[in-house]
């Protein structure tokens, strides 16, 4: 008794009193429903050609056919009225969305010709610059081949000669970089 005394009663009410009061109840209801034969559900029952659904409107469930005595009725004119405003209503609206969607469109497309065009502007910048870069190339190691060759053919008086077209490719190639980076 002496640790009772120093546990707060909170401790001693959850977890001695409540498990001991908690297995008693839970045996004392299965007991009891071990005595009772309980029914099974089985379910909702479905009928065939209706559905449980809810209309959409509350005329949607009368009878669609309108007789002349029917169309005389000031009630039935003022709710074929109030159908007619609300179709013209709902066909305004989806104009005027089609014709916001239709500007849309040609935005869309003015923009999409402009940026084709100027993507094809900037393939053919790119394919001059590729083919300046080849000459370039193509012109550099030419005329440093044939310098190269000239001392070869020095002794046989034709030195001169490869060497002038040797430096003549060479600042042939500087040219046309020159001309590309303008």
């Amino acid at each position: 008794m002496d640790i009772v005394k120093f546990m707060p009663i909170d401790f001693f009410c959850h977890f001695v009193l409540f498990p001991y009061f908690a297995i008693s109840r839970t045996s004392h209801y299965k007991f009891k429903m071990m005595q009772e034969e309980v029914q099974k559900d089985v379910g909702a029952k479905i009928i065939q050609g209706k559905s449980n659904s809810i209309p959409s409107s509350p005329y949607s469930n009368l009878k669609r056919e309108i007789t002349e005595e029917d169309l005389k009725s000031p009630a039935v004119q003022r709710i074929l009225l109030g159908e007619v405003d609300k179709l013209e209503n709902r066909s305004l609206l989806l104009e005027d969305m089609l014709q916001q969607k239709d500007t849309k469109y040609d935005d869309l497309n003015t923009i999409y010709q402009t940026r084709d065009k100027e993507k094809a502007i900037l393939d053919e910048k790119l394919k001059k610059s590729k083919s300046q870069e080849i000459l370039y190339s193509f012109c550099l190691a030419a005329g440093s081949v044939i310098i190269g060759f000239a001392k070869a053919v020095w002794d046989k008086g034709l030195g001169e000669i490869f060497l002038g077209i040797g430096m003549f490719l060479i600042i042939g190639g500087i040219i046309t970089k020159a001309v590309q980076w303008k």
